[in-house]
This record gives structure tokens, C-alpha cells and sequence, in this order.
């Protein structure tokens, strides 16, 4: 793959393979298909624990009469493969960790130690495959040990003394006494509900009564085990044919039944169904633990239950725009604000509502992502601003000072006049601007290996182009003394103006506040 390989930095790959995709690392999704593999490999044995992600321990004992180890070796592979996991190892010995060794063999995809052979079999090794400490594995080098077998020829006494318990866990290992054994596999708990009609279903009222009872099941279920439904898979059938599925991500995790059946319903009244359907399944495909921490008690008053309501207004009158920004993402785990954001997300869609990101690049458009709030994992990587570190030279008042640059979700392209090489007013919803004040431009280039990137960017204040033209307008207001004050209407803007070198445009970035 282009000479990308595991342990380089992301800068070091893109460089040598430009169409790079980054996906931020997923424990949740790692585990969900961990677990869909471990369940598939009860086929080939009860008894199965996981030493780590993608790595099992399997029961091999009592295959004299299927066809011995290596025909279960190739059980195991035709399982995995059939699962969708096309590269595997796989190691059988008497001992755990001589048979994750072998599992490392890459002179073929499996590797049988003889029984009884396992001490024989590592003596052969560096020290490198003993999980122990690096200062362990330097110590050893120092002292000229590099294979398994030159340790297990010292004393015990004197691996244990200098090595301590590390050292007598090693020796074990080596000599093939592992107590690690595989266990017995618990069936997986889903949380779920099937429901086949023997008649057809087309009305939105008749399916929410369905949904109701469905969502209860399922509601309680996980409440027995403390759990919070954090996305919900949709399925429609019609005669076993399934024509239509959604995923339904929540915004704040949940098992309340009244919850989840709004945000069903939101969803068909937005994507109303195709055609009517026979069958209805619904599962729990992302699931967290309870949060048992008290909630903070809340007492809204009259002005909050307003700014709430004009905060759905606003939201409402947005629906043509591409995304709604919520400039403070720590509010949205409150509870009523997250209900209604998840109604809006659910009818809007999933990336209508974002959150800003702090992203550390040296370009001033770059330095900050809009990422859309029910997702934690970007489309491209965003490095997070090492606070330690500046804090280091320039001491944490360096982070807030000065103004905040307000980006945009989507820069707006601009129309510039010129006088001479020099921009004079620029157009900005649909009137002229023009610049009062303009600073040198700071030229950036970079990012050659995705895409070339060469900017110019100026900090210009601009005031609408029709209070110039006309005279200064003086508005009288009267106080309780009748006197009379005088109140120049002039809009000004401190805004980021980027020229594109590489296209040739104009856009406005962001406003300065």
C-alpha cells in the first residue's frame, strides 16, 4: 500500500499516499464486531475467551476424530472467511501463549507446535515475544540473552532476584506452564423485537400504535440490565422482502419508550414509507451503560422558557439552510435542549445541526471543524490543540485574548472591486460592502499532498456601501427631560477575506467578534 504502514505519523503517510482515508479510532464499533466474530466461532468450539481485540483462544482438545488439528484449522478459516474476515493466523499448541506465538508465523496461515513440544518450540525465539517491559527486553539484550531458550538456560533464582515477579511470569511462559484456558462462551444478549402481520400496514397511526408495544419490550429490557439505547435499526419487510431500513442515531442515549417512538415517528414522517409493509424489526444496534451520576436540578423561568422558544423559531426558519451551528455542545446534555435538538436532527436530518471543533493547522480557515453533532468521528482527521503546550510559552491568558474569528459552516463566495491591485468593497448578501480598513495580506501555502492549498488572507472592516453614499442619518430620542441625543446609523464589520490563488475567488471566511 504505497509504503503506508502501522506506527507512521499521518503527516508521513499523506505524503506518500495523497488519497489517504482517515477514520478515527471506533472502541464501540471495534467491539460490536469482535463480538459478532466470537459468536460466529461457537461453530467451531464451546470454549473461547478473547486476549484482545481480534485475537481468540480457542478449545482445540478432542479432535482426533474430526479430522484432527489441521482439518480444524481449516474449519476455523472457512468460519472466518464466511464472516467477512479474509486475513487471519492461526496457532495451536499446548499452552496460550506458545500458540499466540505460532499465530505469528508468516510462512504459512497456520501453524501446528507438536504436542508436548512448546518449550522446544520457543527456546528457538528472540525475548521479544515475552510480554514483558521494554526495560525488561533492553536488560536482557545488555546482557547478551536474544533468544527464549539462552533465558531459560539461567538459574530461577537469579532471573527472579534481578526480574522480580516479571521475570518468573517470563520463565513460566518460556517452559510453556500458561494457566491461561478458554471458557465457555455467554449467549449474546440483543435487544430486539420482530413483529410479522398477517396483513398489510400503510397508515402512520396504526404503525405508532405497533411501534408503542415494541419499543416497550425493548424499553424494558434494557432497563433490567441498566442500559441506554444509543441507536435504533429500523426494519421494513413486505412478504420477507425487506424494502426499507433506517439507522437512527440518538443525540443524547435513552430508554425511554414516549422518547424513542417520537424519534421513530419523526423519522417516517420525514421519509414516509414506500409502500405498505407485512413485517417489523426493530434492534438496538449501539448500546451505553446507565449514568447513574444525580442530575442537576433546573429551575427555568419565564425569560429561559422564551429564549427557549425562540431558539426553536430560529431553528425552524433555517430549514433551507445547511446546517444550524450550536456554538455551546456542552449545553446539549441537558435534557430538554437535547430532546429538541434530536426532534429537529430527526426531521432535518443528521447533519443539519454541527458543533465547532478546534482544529490545529496553521491555516486560519483550517484551524476549525463543523462537525455534525450526532457524530463523534469526523470525515477528516482533526488534530486537537495541544493547551500544555501553549500554555508552556505564552501562559494561558494567549489562548483568549484578542477577538474570536466566527467561521461560517460553508464560506460565502465574494464579488471584489478593485483599484488598481488593491480590493475597495466586496458584495456580501446580495449588497456592496465597502472596505474601510485593510491589512497586509499573510500569504499560506501547504497541504501538497492532498490538495494544493495557496491563500491570502486579509482582516478588512467593511460598512455597507449605501451609508456611505447617503448622509449621516441622526435619529432624535426623547427622555424624561426632553432632551435630545444624536445617534449615527452605520453598520461596520470586521470580517476574514481570503483570496484563493488557486481558483481565483474571493470568499468571506468568517466575522471577528
Amino acid at each position: 500500500m504505497q509504503r503506508v504502514y502501522a506506527g507512521m505519523k499521518l503527516s508521513e503517510a499523506r505524503a506518500v499516499c495523497s488519497d489517504l482515508l482517515v477514520r478515527e479510532y471506533d472502541e464501540k464499533l471495534y467491539s460490536k464486531f469482535h463480538t459478532h466474530l466470537l459468536h460466529h466461532l461457537v461453530a467451531a468450539s464451546p470454549k473461547i475467551s478473547t486476549v484482545d481485540f481480534g485475537i481468540f483462544l480457542i478449545d482445540a482438545n478432542g479432535l482426533n476424530h474430526l479430522g484432527g488439528e489441521s482439518r480444524f484449522c481449516l474449519n476455523v478459516q472457512k468460519l472466518i472467511n464466511t464472516s467477512g474476515y479474509p486475513d487471519m493466523q492461526i496457532g495451536i499448541a499446548d499452552s496460550a501463549f506458545a500458540a499466540q506465538v505460532a499465530s505469528k508465523s508468516k510462512k504459512k496461515r497456520h501453524c501446528i507446535v507438536p504436542c508436548g513440544k512448546d518449550k522446544e518450540f520457543l527456546s528457538k525465539l528472540s525475548v521479544q515475544h515475552l510480554p514483558v517491559e521494554p526495560d525488561m527486553q533492553e536488560s536482557l539484550y545488555g546482557l547478551g540473552i536474544k533468544t527464549i531458550g539462552q533465558l531459560l538456560e539461567l538459574p530461577t533464582e537469579e532471573v527472579q532476584q534481578r526480574f522480580g515477579n516479571e521475570g518468573a511470569k517470563a520463565l513460566e511462559l518460556a517452559e510453556g506452564n500458561d494457566q491461561l484456558r478458554a471458557q465457555i462462551v455467554q449467549p449474546e444478549i440483543r435487544y430486539e423485537s420482530y413483529l410479522d402481520l398477517n396483513f398489510p400496514v400503510e397508515s402512520l397511526q396504526q404503525t405508532q400504535f405497533i411501534l408503542k408495544s415494541m419499543l416497550e419490550h425493548i424499553s424494558n429490557k434494557l432497563k433490567e440490565n441498566s442500559l441506554l439505547a444509543e441507536e435504533l435499526e429500523v426494519s421494513f419487510f413486505n412478504d420477507n422482502d425487506k424494502f426499507d431500513n433506517r439507522s437512527l442515531k440518538l443525540l443524547r442515549p435513552s430508554s425511554n419508550t414516549k422518547f424513542l417512538l417520537e424519534i421513530v415517528k419523526l423519522s417516517l414522517e420525514a421519509n414516509p414509507l414506500s409502500r405498505e409493509y407485512t413485517g417489523l424489526h426493530i434492534i438496538v444496534s449501539r448500546f451505553a451503560e446507565e449514568n447513574w451520576w444525580q442530575n442537576k436540578v433546573r429551575v427555568v423561568d419565564a425569560e429561559q422558557q422564551s429564549a427557549q422558544a425562540k431558539l426553536a423559531a430560529k431553528i425552524s426558519a433555517n430549514k433551507e439552510n445547511s446546517a444550524f451551528v450550536i456554538e455551546n455542545s456542552s449545553e446539549v446534555h441537558a435534557e430538554p435542549f437535547s430532546l429538541l435538538l434530536q426532534r429537529f436532527m430527526t426531521r432535518l436530518g443528521a447533519g443539519s445541526i454541527v458543533r465547532p471543533v478546534a482544529n490545529d493547522q496553521h491555516l486560519p480557515d483550517e484551524s476549525g471543524k463543523w462537525l455534525p453533532l450526532s457524530s463523534d468521528n469526523p470525515g477528516a482527521a482533526v488534530l486537537p490543540i495541544d493547551i500544555s503546550f501553549m500554555s508552556q510559552d505564552t501562559g494561558p491568558s494567549a489562548l483568549a485574548c484578542g477577538l474570536i474569528l466566527k467561521k461560517s459552516p460553508d464560506p460565502e463566495v465574494v464579488l471584489v472591486e478593485y483599484s488598481g491591485k488593491t480590493p475597495t468593497a466586496i458584495t456580501y448578501q446580495g449588497r456592496w460592502h465597502r472596505i474601510k480598513e485593510l491589512t497586509e495580506p499573510e500569504k499560506l501555502s501547504g497541504l501538497w499532498w492532498e490538495k494544493p492549498v495557496r491563500k491570502s488572507y486579509y482582516v478588512a472592516l467593511i460598512e455597507s456601501a449605501s451609508d456611505r453614499d447617503r448622509p449621516r442619518g441622526l435619529r432624535a430620542v426623547s427622555n424624561e427631560r426632553s432632551r435630545v441625543t444624536a445617534v449615527a446609523e452605520c453598520d461596520h464589520y470586521l470580517v476574514l477575506l481570503v483570496h484563493d490563488h488557486e481558483t481565483n475567488s474571493w470568499q468571506l471566511e468568517g466575522f471577528f467578534d
